[in-house]
C-alpha cells in the first residue's frame, strides 16, 4: 500500500473514500454501497464527515496537494477510525481486516502514539525564565544569575521571536507578505478562508477555526447607549503556513 496523504478533521485523522477503498482492495462504489445499505449504523461526526458546498471548497484549499483529484467532486466523505471499522466489518475479508489493523497502527493512531512517547516539558514563557530554571537546576546559582544580566540584550530578541511563531493579527501577517491588510482580507475571501458578516467583519469559516488556523476574539462595547460587538481575527502558525502556501501557489510571494 502506498504512503497515505495525511488528512485531519476536528483533531483526528480521516481517510477519503478512495483511500479506504484502495486499502481494503475494493472500489469506491463498494464503500459507498456499504454506507448506503447500512446507513442507520453510521453517525456523522463519529464514523464520518460529509463535506459539500463552501465547506468542501475550504477543504480543497486546505489540502492543495489533493485538490486536483477532487476537481469534479461535489460531496466528499471522510472516514474516521470507527467508520473504517464498520466498513471492514461489512466487507469481512482477510484483506480488509489486515488493512484495518495496519491503518490503526500506522495511520489513525500514529500521531497519538508519537505524542504519548514524547517527553512532556513545561516550556519557559520567555528567555529570562529559561535561564532562571537552568540556574535552579545546578549548583552554580550565583554564576548563572550573573549570566542572566549579561544576556539581557537577548531577551527582547527572544520575545520578538516568540511573537512571530504565535498567533498574529491579520495586519501583521499582511505586513510580512508586503501586502496591505485590506488586500490580504480580500485574498482570503477569494480563497474561501473567510467571509464578510452582516456587520461588515471578516470572519473565518468555522471549518478553519476548528482546524486551528484562526482564532476570533470578540469584545462588547457601548456606543450611544447601545451594546455593540467588535470581532478581530488572529492567525495561528498553522493558518500562517496555509496563507503563505496559497500565496506562493498564486505567485504573490517567493519561496519554496
Amino acid at each position: 500500500m502506498k504512503s497515505l496523504q495525511v488528512i485531519e478533521m476536528n483533531g483526528q485523522r480521516v481517510l477519503m473514500t478512495a483511500q479506504l477503498a484502495e486499502a481494503y482492495g475494493t472500489d469506491n462504489k463498494h464503500i459507498s454501497d456499504n454506507y448506503k445499505y447500512n446507513q442507520e449504523r453510521y453517525t456523522e461526526g463519529k464514523h464520518f464527515y460529509c463535506l459539500q458546498g463552501d465547506e468542501l471548497k475550504s477543504f480543497k484549499i486546505g489540502y492543495p496537494e489533493i485538490s486536483d483529484t477532487l476537481k469534479y467532486t461535489s460531496i466528499l466523505y471522510l472516514w474516521t477510525e470507527k467508520g473504517a471499522w464498520l466498513h471492514a466489518k461489512s466487507l469481512n475479508t482477510d484483506q480488509a481486516w489486515e488493512a484495518y489493523e495496519m491503518l490503526v497502527d500506522e495511520y489513525y493512531r500514529l500521531k497519538e502514539q508519537r505524542q504519548q512517547s514524547e517527553p512532556q516539558y513545561e516550556l519557559p514563557s520567555n528567555f529570562a525564565e529559561a535561564l532562571r530554571q537552568l540556574a535552579d537546576s545546578v549548583e552554580e546559582n550565583h554564576r548563572l544569575r550573573e549570566t542572566i544580566q549579561e544576556q539581557a540584550p537577548k531577551v527582547n530578541a527572544y520575545q520578538t521571536f516568540m511573537s512571530a511563531v504565535n498567533v498574529l493579527p491579520v495586519n501583521e501577517v499582511a505586513k510580512s507578505m508586503e501586502l496591505g491588510p485590506n488586500t490580504l482580507f480580500s485574498l482570503m475571501r477569494d480563497w474561501k478562508l473567510m467571509f464578510k458578516s452582516q456587520d461588515g467583519y471578516n470572519i473565518p469559516y468555522q471549518h478553519f477555526i476548528k482546524a486551528g488556523c484562526f482564532t476570533v476574539k470578540t469584545k462588547t462595547f457601548w456606543k450611544n447607549g447601545v451594546s455593540l460587538n467588535s470581532s478581530r481575527t488572529f492567525v495561528t502558525p498553522k493558518g500562517q503556513d496555509l496563507i503563505f502556501r496559497l500565496a506562493r501557489k498564486y505567485g504573490l510571494v517567493k519561496g519554496g
